[in-house]
C-alpha cells in the first residue's frame, strides 16, 4: 500500500501517487527510507498521518417528506422530523437545519424536528409546501416538506373577526360622539363669555373713554336672529360711516345701532334690537 500511495523521487521528496481519504482509506502511513552509498546506508521512519476536511456535502435520508397534522395541533406540537448526514466524520454532528419558511412553522436546528409556530388558520390552505436546508458551514443540502392539515380550526375564528369589528366600530362611535359633545360646549362656551364680557363692558360707563371694544357678528346674536346680517350705526353729527365687522373703536361720539347697510364711528354706541325686542342696551366703544 506504501509504494502504491507514496513515491520518493530523485530529489528525496515522498510524493503522493494516489490521493487520501480519510473516511475510506488508513487514517496513517508508517514506512522506512534508506539512503546509501555502497558502502554505508542510513536509514529514516517516516509516519504520515491522514487528517480529516470536510469534503462531502450533508445528505438528506429523503428527498421528499411528508407529515400530517391537526388543525388543532397546539404550537410547538411536533409534525415530523427531517435528517440529514454527512460522511465526513467529524463534520457530520455539526449539521444545522433551517426551513425557508417560519410562517407556521419551525425547525429545530440540532434535531430537524419541525414544529408548530402558531396555530393555522383555515384561511391558510390545507397543504404547505416548505423547504428545509441542510448546512455543514462548508457544503448544503435541500429537501422539500409537504405538511397536510386536517380537521377544523379549535378556536372559534370567525366569532373572534367579528368581535373585533364590533369593538373597533363601538369605539370609533364614541369617539365621534365625545368630539361632536366637545365642539358644542365650546362653541356655547365662547359666544356666552364673549357676550357677558362686551356686557360688562360696554355697560360700565356711558362717558367718554379710550377704551376699546371689537364688534363681532356673535356679540349681537342675543339681540339679532340672524347676525350674519349687516348692522348699521347711525351717527348722530356726521351721518353714516363704514363699519367693516370686526374692527375697533374708541368712544367719541354718539351712534344709534339698527339693521341695514354697514356704517362706521367713533363713540358712544346705541344698539338697539329689534321691534320684537323691549331691551335697549347702551354700549361704550
Amino acid at each position: 500500500i506504501v509504494l502504491e500511495t507514496f513515491l520518493l523521487n530523485s530529489a528525496g521528496e515522498v510524493v503522493l501517487q494516489t490521493g487520501l481519504d480519510y473516511e475510506e482509506g488508513p487514517v496513517s502511513y508508517k514506512f522506512e527510507l534508506v539512503c546509501s552509498d555502497g558502502d554505508n546506508e542510513a536509514v529514516a521512519e517516516v509516519l504520515v498521518v491522514v487528517l480529516p476536511v470536510n469534503d462531502n456535502p450533508p445528505r438528506f435520508l429523503e428527498d421528499r417528506y411528508k407529515f400530517t397534522v391537526d388543525r388543532s395541533s397546539p404550537s410547538g406540537h411536533t409534525v415530523g422530523r427531517v435528517e440529514a448526514e454527512d460522511e465526513d466524520i467529524d463534520a457530520g454532528s455539526n449539521i444545522t437545519y433551517v426551513i425557508d419558511d417560519s410562517s407556521y412553522f419551525t425547525v429545530d436546528s440540532l434535531t430537524g424536528d419541525i414544529r408548530i409556530r402558531d396555530y393555522i388558520p383555515s384561511s391558510a390552505g390545507s397543504h404547505f409546501q416548505l423547504q428545509v436546508l441542510a448546512s455543514d458551514e462548508d457544503f448544503s443540502a435541500n429537501a422539500s416538506v409537504t405538511v397536510s392539515v386536517n380537521g377544523a380550526l379549535s378556536r372559534p375564528e370567525f366569532a373572534g373577526i367579528v368581535a373585533g369589528v364590533l369593538i373597533f366600530i363601538l369605539l370609533v362611535v364614541t369617539i365621534l360622539s365625545l368630539v361632536g359633545v366637545c365642539g358644542c360646549c365650546y362653541i356655547r362656551t365662547t359666544r356666552r363669555s364673549a357676550y357677558a364680557v362686551d356686557r360688562a363692558t360696554l355697560s360700565a360707563d356711558t362717558t367718554p373713554s379710550q377704551k376699546v371694544v371689537r364688534f363681532a357678528d356673535e356679540e349681537f346674536s342675543q339681540y339679532f336672529p340672524s347676525p350674519s346680517r349687516p348692522l348699521v350705526l347711525t351717527n348722530q353729527s356726521t351721518g353714516p360711516q363704514s363699519l367693516p365687522g370686526g374692527d375697533l373703536y374708541s368712544s367719541q361720539t354718539p351712534y344709534s345701532h339698527h339693521q341695514g347697510t354697514e356704517d362706521r364711528g367713533v363713540g358712544t354706541t346705541t344698539v338697539s334690537p329689534p321691534a320684537n325686542e323691549q331691551e335697549e342696551t347702551s354700549f361704550v366703544a
